[in-house]
């Protein structure tokens, strides 16, 4: 009977345990599927399939190139990837920035014996560590100086998935023309040495993350050469056998989610700053001069590292900024360094003396609301909680070179109090330029020379409220080298003292020559815009009652070339009148006035034009509508604005332990829209029976009136799930023949996925048991080179590389390319970000998109908008002017969403409507606000500009799981969807609320104005899709596959095991429990 006993309590307690497992494999089965877009990203498995049958129709809108395929028309994935091979060793090299060459030392002698020190030599930076990064295969520095093919199957060549180890053992190995250079083994030995000791993210990797950068203990700084020659006695010895030059490398990375701090340094390194060289990095740089007659320094970064004791120092021969240049990028650097490419590429951002300087730094990083309680009443207190933190832009309008440039020609003009001690860091006395700057935005050497000159004049065309001007430019290869020459076409608009605040110069536009030979010249014509020229006046009294509108002040226009923004003010100056002799020095070189274009606009009436550009292009008036993004309308005088009227009198101060108005606390507690019970929804329609599928107005324009058949087809349930569920992965919708999918993904240089990894069975997938099937495609270089370039067809081109990847694997929309500009160099996502410049930004942008549509791929660039920095990311509240959001933030998003440059043609792969508009035609908000405004919530900068004014028409999804809690505030600013990554529902709303409770058909039925953007919204994303290539994937036979994976298999096995291993127990224990009580009857 006592054993009986103790039978039944262990099988009870079995059964319990069992029973417990059953529930935990069952509930990490369910968080799998709903999270699986991210287990397949994180584990490289692919879990759900498009499945079409092929009838004649499908699979014809875009194609990938016929060279590319083989015979039995699927993907060779030899070819294809040599293709992209090829393309980011030429990218990388026309982003190259050759800063220094004394004596010529570049380009390094096929042959030459090379000594390559520093980690980042062993260990370069590829690319981000998160947002944009790669992953799998990579060519070193070390491969591409000295080998000529690369094993892709090595582990000791590869960068990890989320530091997750994949198979790349099929992969095969492919040949390349490197530098033929014999490189000294012994330093990197010991480099490889050191890294032994650490592990995983901490240790040194192609992309280390910024928070393995600020957080270990300081060894993402360089080993020292003690360190070093303990691994390696013989390490300075080793110099003598490979003496015909040292190439030093110096690198930071960059990366979502981390910033830079002020003053975020480990003691005892031998800086005071994180871009400052530590003393191990200039122990390094010393040997090598001490050992070498010729020293090359690589500047291997994206933010502006302080590198101005490199440029002063004599016995550095040459300096080459390489940015984070791709898994196969370090081909193009060692092009340039060998002379098969004569460097052609200039600064995408201004390299400072002390970073400090700027006035942005006086205000960036943690800053948190004195008043935010979330215990508190939200009449008194912020009790949001993505609302703790702010900062404020007091710098206007003068970030990067808008501040130095300007500053300098106050200094030479004497005007505005620029000449005095006030922000200056480096200068030794009063401010001056040349010892602030190091190299200006845009500078860049070649192994050529070149004279730029402007021929004859301009061709102006003023229609209505267009107003351009193109400009013939003669470049001449005056040196011994064949090269390109990159134009940079810069403009200074009229100032008044006291009024608008304007930039000293400013870039207009730009391009690029083909290579020029010797003696030779090429003439390229040069378009500007003037909207890019305009100044916005917030202040304007419009003749509507509204306020603000772009402007144009009657005076003097200058417009010149240059090869660097710093000369092209100086030849400004010198038609001017202004010289080195007559400005007792303050001038520092004088200039070329046979480059500069004097033009005297007379303006409206003599007067200000607030005409020509107060409308815009979709003929819609410009006004003021984001007020509360200064911290003044609230609480009026509060924040001084930096002006050039006074320098000094309006210096930036640090705004701390700001207390938030009363008049703040509503917009920073959410309080935006209040849903409606009770309007007449009758005439609004949902669940109609107009027998369309959403295939059908496959490349319709938006406003043929089929759409409103069509999304009257739909539910209110089914448009509240795409608004919902917007991404990454989107719900069926029955009514219109919508299957659902994983259709959106988040980078800019690349595909996050294998080239096997197709979403949709399209002809030309990747056979499965083809070798290089786990090739990963995320490869191509940062947003900064590609800026760097200055070659608008070579931006288009990535734009059809990223393109082609998506058709590959079957992806409509990109969440990419990003298109804040670089506020502050201590922004860890500088690498996902072209330049502090808004033109050369949103002009890459452009060109970008419109490249990657050749492929029906739909970008969607982000982050819309002022994303300035990392720490506290979301919700964070940056305060700034509208002047300064229109004319910098904004401005990078307006070049690429009008896409003026191709009104007038289209690309050359266009062979439909001839009047078919190229804007941009996705976009995702940021998570940051606009002041107090969520910019997801915000209707003046979506609706009323994006919208409106831009005329914008498209997908608008929100960064990932933000302001869920503000579902109608988010609907009714004219956002279309909500990215929520690995919190997939298939029916239902679980997580979304509004004003603190869940959301229903039920909640907006009696809103009107919510239903209407609802339809809206759903009108706005399937017409989105409809100009993609998941046009080639659909008709009445799609069906959405699910697919076998190992952790289905796995999580499926777990389920069965212990639901096998419960019964058994459960069974053994009620037979224990029958057996006790007949043996106790």
């Amino acid at each position: 009977m006592v054993f009986m006993v103790k039978k039944t309590g262990l099988y009870r307690v079995l059964a319990f345990v069992t029973a417990f497992l059953v529930a935990v494999s069952a509930i990490l089965g369910t968080m799998l599927e709903t999270f699986r877009a991210q287990v397949d990203e994180t584990l490289g498995t692919k879990s759900q399939m498009i499945v079409t049958a092929e009838d004649g129709q499908t699979w014809s809108a875009f194609t990938p190139p016929a060279e590319l395929l083989k015979a039995n028309g699927h993907l060779d994935t030899h070819k294809t990837i040599d293709h992209f091979i090829s393309f980011g060793r030429e990218l990388a090299a026309s982003g190259t920035v050759l800063l220094k060459n004394n004596n010529d030392v570049l380009p390094l002698k096929e042959g030459s014996s090379i000594t390559l020190l520093g980690m980042r030599g062993t260990y370069p930076i590829l690319a981000s560590g998160q947002g944009m990064p790669i992953v799998g295969p990579v060519i070193t520095l070390e491969d591409a100086l000295s080998k000529n093919q690369a094993d892709f199957s090595d582990p000791d060549r590869n960068v990890w998935r989320n530091n997750i180890k994949p198979d790349y053992s099929t992969l095969e190995t492919f040949t390349f023309d490197g530098g033929n250079m014999k490189v000294n083994p012994t330093p990197i030995a010991a480099y490889l040495e050191y890294n032994k000791q650490f592990t995983g993210y901490a240790a040194y990797n192609y992309i280390p993350a910024m928070m393995g950068f600020l957080n270990h203990d300081g060894h993402f700084d360089d080993p020292s050469i003690q360190e070093l020659e303990g691994y390696k006695p013989d390490f300075e010895e080793s110099f003598a056998q490979y003496q015909d030059a040292a190439i030093v490398v110096v690198g930071r990375p960059s990366s979502e989610n981390g910033d830079y701090k002020v003053g975020g340094v480990l003691e005892g390194r031998g800086n005071s700053e994180p871009l400052e060289l530590t003393n191990n990095e200039r122990d390094i740089i010393r040997m090598a001069t001490d050992n070498f007659e010729k020293v090359i320094v690589l500047v291997n970064c994206a933010n502006t590292m302080e590198i101005k004791e490199l440029q002063d120092n004599e016995k550095i021969d040459a300096i080459v900024w390489i940015g984070h240049p791709g898994a196969f990028g370090m081909l193009g650097v060692v092009d340039v360094l060998t002379g098969k490419v004569n460097p052609s590429a200039g600064l995408p951002d201004t390299y400072v003396a002390k970073n400090l300087s700027a006035p942005a730094m006086t205000n960036f990083g943690d800053y948190t609301f004195e008043n935010f309680d979330t215990s508190e009443d939200p009449t008194q207190s912020i009790i949001r909680k993505s609302s703790k933190a702010y900062v404020i832009e007091p710098e206007s309008i003068y970030v990067g070179y808008r501040y130095y440039e300007t500053r300098y020609n106050d200094v030479v003009f004497g005007q505005g109090n620029a000449d005095s001690k006030v922000g200056a860091v480096a200068s030794t006395g009063n401010w001056r330029y040349n010892e602030e700057v190091v190299y200006p935005f845009g500078y860049g050497l070649s192994y050529t020379t070149f004279t730029q000159e402007l021929v004859g004049e301009p061709v102006i065309n003023r229609a209505g409220h267009n107003f351009t001007m193109d400009f013939t430019v003669k470049v001449t290869n005056t040196g011994k080298v064949a090269g390109k020459s990159n134009i940079q076409l810069y403009a200074q608009a009229p100032y008044i003292q006291g009024g608008v605040e304007k930039s000293a110069v400013q870039l207009a536009a730009y391009g690029i020559t083909g290579v020029i030979a010797p003696g030779a010249s090429e003439t390229k014509v040069i378009h500007v815009d003037m909207q890019d020229v305009a100044s916005y006046d917030m202040n304007h009294k419009n003749a509507d009652g509204t306020q603000g509108t772009w402007i144009l002040d009657a005076g003097e226009y200058y417009f010149t070339v240059a090869g660097n923004v710093h000369a092209a003010l100086n030849n400004i100056l010198t038609k001017q009148g202004k010289t080195v002799a007559n400005s007792n020095g303050l001038m520092d070189a004088d200039g070329n006035v046979k480059a500069v274009y004097q033009y005297h606009y007379a303006g409206v009436n003599g007067g200000v034009d607030d005409i020509t550009f107060a409308v815009t292009k979709s003929n819609v008036s410009v006004s003021n509508h984001l007020e509360y993004a200064d911290w003044n309308y609230y609480e009026p005088g509060k924040v001084t604005q930096l002006s050039r009227s006074d320098w000094s009198g309006t210096w930036p101060v640090e705004y701390k332990n700001m207390k938030a108005p009363a008049s703040m606390l509503a917009d920073l507690n959410g309080q935006y829209y209040e849903v409606k019970k009770n309007d007449d929804t009758s005439k609004i329609v949902f669940g109609a029976k107009n027998g369309l599928k959403f295939y059908d107005l496959a490349f319709t324009e938006y406003d043929d009136p089929a759409w409103k058949d069509l999304i009257d087809q739909m539910t209110i349930e089914e448009c509240m799930g795409l608004v919902a569920y917007g991404g990454n992965e989107f719900r069926d919708i029955p009514s219109i023949g919508f299957v659902r999918g994983m259709f959106t993904e988040n980078s800019g240089n690349g595909m996050q996925s294998e080239i096997g990894d197709s979403r949709v069975q399209s002809p030309w997938k990747v056979e499965e048991n083809d070798n290089n099937y786990h090739y990963y495609l995320e490869i191509y270089a940062t947003a900064p080179t590609i800026a760097a370039s200055f070659d608008p067809d070579l931006q288009f081109r990535m734009g059809e590389e990223v393109g082609l990847q998506a058709l590959i694997v079957g992806l409509p929309i990109l969440w990419g390319p990003g298109l804040n500009t670089h506020r502050s160099p201590y922004n860890g996502r500088s690498g996902d970000y072209y330049s502090e410049d808004p033109v050369l930004t949103g002009c890459v942008g452009m060109e970008f998109a419109i490249g990657a549509f050749k492929y029906g791929l739909l970008a969607s660039p982000k982050h819309f908008a002022f994303n300035d920095q990392e720490t506290n990311r979301s919700g964070i509240a940056p305060f700034m002017t509208e002047q300064r959001a229109r004319e910098i933030e904004l401005r990078a998003f307006q070049i690429p969403m009008e896409a003026n440059k191709y009104n007038d043609h289209a690309p050359d792969y266009w062979t439909g409507n001839a009047d078919h508009d190229f804007g941009m035609r996705g976009m995702m908000t940021s998570f940051s606000k606009i002041g107090a405004v969520e910019c997801t919530a915000s209707r003046g900068l979506i609706k009323d500009i994006a919208k409106n004014e831009w005329g914008f028409q498209g997908y608008i999804v929100t960064d990932i799981g933000d302001d869920t809690d503000l579902f109608a505030s988010v609907v009714n600013a004219g956002a279309t969807g909500y990215d929520l990554r690995g919190r997939f529902a298939e029916s239902g709303f679980p997580n979304h609320t509004n004003d603190g409770e869940a959301i229903s058909v039920a909640m907006f039925s009696g809103d009107a104005n919510i239903l209407t953007a609802l339809k809206e919204a759903a009108h706005n994303t399937i017409w989105a899709f409809c100009q993609t290539n998941l046009m080639n994937a659909f008709n009445a036979s799609t069906s959405y596959k699910s697919l076998t994976t190992w952790w289905r298999v796995a999580y499926t096995a777990a389920i069965s095991v212990t639901s096998l291993l419960f019964v058994i127990s459960a069974a053994m224990y009620t037979l224990s429990v029958i057996k006790s009580k007949k043996e106790k009857n």
